[in-house]
């Protein structure tokens, strides 16, 4: 929900106070940069310097709204003693029915005075709170709450009012609001107190719920020693990551506060050199910002309850707009929709400004941690803001605290210049220091410290540790049926691998090591001790030696050389699940069993998961079926960063990929509760789109086979195109699955015990990887663990190999596979005679 201004277009009071014509483009247009490189006047695009007196442009601006998803208005209101002003856009929208986009009111009950001027002393028109204004005012805004458009919450209209404390008795005015509304027919409204001007409650005063009103009560330290000014300068500039870390530090997991998300700050167009001004305000920022707030508002709030707001839709004056701009278009929207439609894929790094190159990483999320957090900057901060409110009624008192507190700072700047530093971000000077061996020993991580025999151990110790989540066990497979197409070869080996046997699973660890250095794909993880885990390198020492990972790392005679000492430092407790390869099953047996594990500490803000980048949208969509959102998450760019501690698990590598733990795996079928029956099919095709397979195996005569298959009552689906949950629910209620050998038969896992699969296996992958590349090691095993029926039916196939582009010391492999219809009918046919469809 955006707040929106409606003072843009003339009316008589304005003529009269600044001059005849004047609306808020007035302030726009005369704005100019305060230093090299800033961003000001902030001016138009698409929309113009529109008039709301014109009907279309309120049609225009929910028509662009509603299409990045911003789903609601909230109007600023003005009513002093029962005169309105800026009245017009608010009642032609109640007027006009056409206008269907859900709206709110916030009451702007503050006074108007001449302070863009300077003249704060010089009233314009006062709130002053006559007799019975309680009734006067909450019967001026029925009209709204009848309207089927305004928004509620659980029912309830919402009503905002921007500075409650000046209320003469809040409690009591709220009281009668509530009884007058429920006497006509309303029923119960839902009050929401702005946190504004030092207030920071809302519960003494009577309301329902807070709303924070950046950049209202922000506590952070700033940047104007940074900034070189034109002329002299008497505002405030802030780094936009110092201000969104210090509100997404906040915890509201025991209150009732809607968070609230800026895009950019700067009111340069109104007060000049007195100016507060976010620097760096980037979209990508921003969204970095938007995405954690809605995170965090899933957890904080009820699903009724569920509201994100942005400050704001159209604060020209303010540099506080979505709406479309002559610099960044409509890039804001369209983080704004990326956002909403879970489809930001960012990192979680906040850019800096390049006045601030060295001020260290700042990230959009934050840990338990900085929700304590009690500095000396933050207590001076809020102490000054609660005086602040405590004085607000009191323009004499708080003149002289006002002069006396400025006199006071005046007198200490020279002494705190010496420390000045925001306490927000992770500089090198406030991280643990670690200077690492410039060569390194290579280490198997069950070999790498100590080990532990509990979570609550593992966490709790001051060094290097090591925990086994499940140990090794002998697990024994069943025997497979084995069919051969025509053609097919290698059917002797393939009866050979999938004979009935025992296999040793290995055990699941977990090492936990501090103040170390990792790439956000778990690659060359050093201990501060000058030890590289074994599991993190092994297969990215031939696979991605060109692809510039290791950049911070060379081998020489089996050796690993450090080349440089410097890393960013990120103060969080991480889990690095993911290792080579974003192929579905990769992050179906490999990645979630070990996110599953910590799932309590994660969701407890104990731990973050680090994501690179580029990891595919699907991988976090498989994860928010349990439960996990985008602030358990901490995705980062493709380089090495030391972490406060970072976990890896010894199935970073594709050893432990095809021999799975078992009790591993068994969390599948503990969590989340399975999908019931419903009217998917029981006989399913795995049908694969080329252009999204890893796996560079395809099937040559795919229309012929499903086209027998259909005959048989088979549907053909690619999962890959559904919503995870469906694609549980589909292979739940599947009877029989038929499909390409692959990562597409990971889903096996939410199979009810008894269903029958069959596996198209092209017979150059028999040996490849000395067996390491066929089901027998991974897909037969599963299905012992899940009790499924598996079968393998063996298809003629060709291998082309060839060099990877740009990587010529690798080998990629290109297999086509010929299926034979006839012996594929003929085992469909016997799995259906025993199937109760």
């Amino acid at each position: 929900m955006a707040f929106y201004l409606p003072q843009f277009y003339p009316f008589p009071e304005n003529d009269a106070w600044w001059g005849k014509g004047f609306t808020e483009w007035t302030n726009v247009t005369k704005a100019t940069p305060l230093f090299d490189g800033h961003y000001q006047p902030h001016l138009p695009t698409e929309l113009g310097f529109y008039d709301l007196r014109v009907r279309e442009t309120q049609h225009e601006q929910i028509a662009l709204a509603q299409q990045y998803g911003v789903d609601a208005f909230c109007f600023h209101y003005y009513w002093f003693s029962g005169k309105r002003l800026l009245d017009k856009p608010v009642d032609a929208y109640l007027a006009d029915k056409s206008a269907r986009m859900p709206f709110c009111l916030s009451w702007a009950n503050e006074n108007w005075t001449r302070r863009w001027d300077g003249a704060e002393q010089h009233m314009l028109i006062s709130q002053n709170y006559e007799p019975g204004y309680e009734i006067s005012f909450i019967e001026s805004v029925v009209p709204f709450f009848r309207d089927d458009r305004y928004l509620r919450v659980d029912g309830r209209p919402i009503l905002l009012v921007y500075r409650p404390q000046q209320l003469p008795n809040p409690a009591q005015a709220l009281e009668i609001w509530r009884e007058h509304c429920r006497k006509i027919g309303i029923g119960e409204i839902h009050l929401v107190a702005a946190l504004t001007h030092g207030n920071l409650d809302y519960e003494s005063l009577g309301f329902d719920a807070g709303v924070e009103f950046p950049p209202h009560n922000m506590v952070v330290q700033n940047i104007n020693r940074e900034v070189t000014t034109f002329d002299s300068f008497r505002g405030m500039f802030v780094d936009y990551a110092d201000v969104a870390g210090n509100y997404l530090g906040r915890d509201y997991r025991d209150k009732k506060i809607y968070r609230t998300v800026v895009p950019s700050w700067d009111n340069t167009a109104r007060i000049r050199d007195r100016a507060v001004a976010m620097l760096a305000a980037t979209p990508d920022n921003y969204e970095r910002w938007l995405r954690a707030a809605t995170s965090r508002t899933m957890v904080e709030r009820a699903p009724n309850e569920r509201l994100v707001f942005i400050n704001a839709w159209n604060e020209w004056a303010e540099g506080c707009h979505l709406e479309p701009d002559r610099k960044f278009g409509r890039a804001f929207l369209d983080a704004t929709l990326r956002v909403k439609e879970s489809k930001s894929v960012l990192d979680d790094v906040f850019d800096r400004h390049p006045f601030r190159t060295d001020a260290g990483t700042s990230l959009a999320v934050s840990s338990g941690a900085i929700w304590k957090a009690d500095s000396p900057v933050q207590r001076f901060a809020a102490t000054k803001l609660k005086i602040q409110g405590m004085l607000a009624n009191a323009p004499v008192a708080y003149w002289v605290a006002r002069c006396g507190f400025r006199a006071a700072r005046a007198a200490a700047r020279p002494i705190r210049s010496l420390w000045r530093r925001s306490p927000f971000l992770n500089n090198s000077s406030s991280a643990p220091t670690a200077t690492f061996p410039l060569v390194l020993q290579s280490v198997a991580l069950a070999r790498a410290a100590r080990q532990v025999q509990t979570r609550g151990e593992l966490f709790a110790s001051k060094n290097d540790a090591i925990l086994t989540a499940y140990p090794g066990r002998a697990v024994t497979s069943k025997s497979v049926e084995v069919t051969a197409g025509c053609g097919a070869t290698k059917l002797d080996r393939l009866k050979e691998l999938f004979a009935e046997k025992s296999f040793d699973a290995v055990p699941f660890q977990f090492g936990r090591f501090l103040n170390c250095v990792a790439h956000s794909r778990a690659i060359g993880v050093i201990t501060q001790g000058g030890a590289i885990i074994e599991e993190s390198i092994i297969v990215y020492r031939y696979v991605y030696q060109d692809l510039n990972l290791l950049d911070y790392l060379d081998e020489e005679d089996g050796k690993y050389i450090l080349l440089f000492n410097e890393f960013k430092f990120i103060d969080e407790d991480v889990l690095l699940p993911l290792h080579s390869s974003f192929a579905f099953g990769h992050v179906i047996f490999d990645a979630i069993p070990q996110i599953l594990f910590w799932e309590n500490e994660i969701k407890e803000n104990r731990l973050k998961v680090v994501l690179p980048n580029d990891a595919p949208l699907w991988v976090r969509g498989i994860l928010a079926t349990w439960g996990f959102l985008p602030h358990h998450f901490l995705i980062l760019p493709h380089t090495p960063f030391r972490f406060r501690s970072a976990m890896v698990c010894n199935s970073l590598t594709t050893g432990t990929t095809y021999y799975p733990n078992p009790d591993s795996l068994a969390q599948y079928a503990l969590q989340p509760a399975l999908p019931t029956a419903s009217e998917t099919p029981q006989l399913i095709y795995l049908a694969r789109d080329r252009a999204n397979t890893y796996s560079n195996r395809f099937i040559d005569n795919e229309p012929e086979v499903i086209s027998a298959l259909e005959a048989l009552g088979f549907t053909a689906i690619d999962p890959s195109k559904l919503p995870y949950v469906d694609q549980m629910e589909l292979f739940r209620n599947a009877k029989v699955i038929v499909g390409a050998h692959g990562s597409a038969f990971a889903n096996i896992i939410w199979c009810r015990p008894g269903t029958k699969l069959v596996d198209l296996t092209p017979d150059d992958w028999v040996g490849y990887w000395n067996d390491l590349g066929i089901t027998e090691m991974w897909l037969s095993r599963t299905c012992t663990l899940f009790s499924l029926d598996y079968e393998v039916v063996v298809c003629r196939s060709q291998m082309v190999e060839s060099p990877f582009p740009g990587q010529p010391h690798l080998t990629q492999r290109h297999v086509t596979s010929q299926v034979d219809t006839d012996t594929l009918v003929q085992r469909v046919r016997a799995l259906l005679k025993v199937v109760e469809l």
